[in-house]
């Protein structure tokens, strides 16, 4: 029995599939790409849909391709941080992907009450096909998607503007700006005042930092503070902080003025050389400051 499969249809569902996964991963990770962008993306992962269809060979050659146009929708969309950002976008897209389309699967099985599939023969390999979507079907469950992602997608972004700050810091005459996460679970604060403490990236911290002091931060040599200017190392603060790897030790510093979306704030900064960003942003706050 000869079946007839219409690219332009697959094509169209795979790229509605696409742009709702990756619009919903862009909320969840803090991202704002470019219409543009999310059009490529999903563009690419929906072109790959319907080619796939015709793709015969090795299992282990379909899962690598598979893998491969994931990242590269995930560096189309979001770009390349560092590769384990790369691999967090990666693996939300699929997270993501696997979600929506158990989600639409079960409304599909609701709405029709099971759909009985016909097997083929393609490239001389099995496969099964399942009967025809009625319009009136496919459009329901096009305003059902419609719904869920305009809905998590307002929520999230209310989410994500509570949580989004400015935050500039001075220091020995310089300053900088950094865009910032606000973290509910960042509770530390430096040992001697008890200010709360702001992380970032040794990177971010570098410009407004004196020359002679920056291998003390950017190396975390606590040795090399007994070499410091003594007005300045009063400004240097350690602090012990706990995570799922064990232990470790931030040096932080307390700057001369620091401002939170233009409100002036105590806090104690201190940097990170192990990371180069914090949910896409620059560096990340206590919650409770805001």
């Amino acid at each position: 029995m000869e079946q007839i499969i219409y690219g332009d249809v697959l094509f169209i569902i795979n790229f509605s599939m696409d742009f709702l996964t990756i619009y919903l991963v862009s909320k969840i990770i803090h991202s704002n790409p470019s219409l543009s962008q999310l059009l490529l993306s999903s563009g690419i992962g929906a072109l790959y849909g319907v080619m796939s269809l015709f793709q015969s060979g090795p299992v282990i050659v379909s899962i690598f391709v598979n893998i491969s146009v994931t990242v590269i929708m995930a560096f189309t969309v979001f770009g390349i941080h560092s590769m384990i950002v790369l691999i967090r976008n990666s693996l939300l897209i699929y997270g993501v992907g696997f979600l929506i389309g158990g989600t639409m699967t079960a409304l599909f099985t609701m709405v029709n009450n099971g759909i009985s599939g016909r097997s083929i023969v393609i490239d001389n390999e099995n496969r099964t096909l399942y009967n025809d979507i009625p319009f009136s079907l496919f459009i329901i469950i096009a305003i059902l998607a419609l719904v869920f992602s305009y809905l998590c997608g307002l929520l999230l972004k209310k989410r994500a503007a509570r949580k989004e700050a400015e935050l500039k810091i001075s220091l020995c005459g310089k300053s900088t700006s950094l865009n910032a996460l606000a973290d509910s679970g960042n509770l530390l604060c430096e040992p001697l005042g008890g200010l709360p403490v702001a992380i970032c990236a040794y990177d971010k911290l570098e410009p407004i930092l004196p020359l002679g002091v920056r291998p003390l931060f950017r190396d975390s040599k606590i040795g090399l503070l007994e070499f410091t200017d003594p007005k300045f190392a009063k400004r240097v603060r350690m602090i012990p902080v706990s995570h799922i790897g064990g232990k470790g030790m931030l040096i932080g510093i307390i700057p001369d003025k620091a401002e939170i979306n233009g409100e002036s704030k105590q806090l104690c900064i201190a940097c990170t050389s192990k990371t180069k960003s914090f949910g896409e942003k620059e560096c990340i706050i206590p919650a409770s400051i805001l």
